[in-house]
């Protein structure tokens, strides 16, 4: 179900929306709620829980963090590969700005994505998939490919693709 925004069901760019800075303590909308851009990318709506990374005072997901399913509850999503409540590697979005531990954002599930971390081994074409390292995207081997997620249009810039077509779900 997308949410509709005043006005329209669409919002015409993430920035106009103000997604990539949303940190909500508490729920602003149902968790998975997914919202269309004018030029057909995709967000959703979702909770962060067990994110490793420093993140302002506390911990949690930084921008363009790869996330996978948190728990078994819809909408609530991991960056822990290493340790946390990361259930598989199915990737379900990419984190659109810093989201602290167990708040809630937007991350982007489909369409034209200009930031993913990577493990700065991504070439342009790269099919991508899940790393084993916290956050990061990897280039899919033989037999992952029903793990992919994206492909990168251009090589990574020290830790992230600045142009990807994603397609998470």
């Amino acid at each position: 179900m997308a949410y509709s925004f005043p006005g329209s069901s669409q919002v015409n760019s993430i920035a106009d929306a103000g997604l990539a800075s949303v940190n909500d303590k508490d729920a602003q909308y149902e968790l998975g709620t997914v919202v269309t851009d004018s030029y057909g990318n995709r967000f959703a709506y979702f909770q962060v829980v067990d994110a490793p990374t420093t993140v302002g005072s506390g911990t949690g997901c930084s921008k363009g963090a790869v996330m996978c399913a948190g728990a078994a509850t819809w909408g609530i999503v991991s960056c822990d590969r290493s340790g946390g409540s990361m259930l598989g590697t199915k990737v379900l979005g990419i984190a659109l700005g810093d989201v602290t531990t167990n708040y809630h954002g937007w991350f982007q599930i489909s369409g034209f994505c200009d930031y993913v971390r990577t493990d700065d081994g991504v070439a342009a074409g790269d099919y991508l998939i899940m790393h084993s390292v916290d956050e990061e995207c990897d280039t899919m081997d033989a037999t992952e490919e029903h793990l992919v997620f994206g492909t990168a249009l251009v090589v990574d810039a020290t830790d992230y693709v600045a142009a990807s077509v994603i397609n998470c779900w």
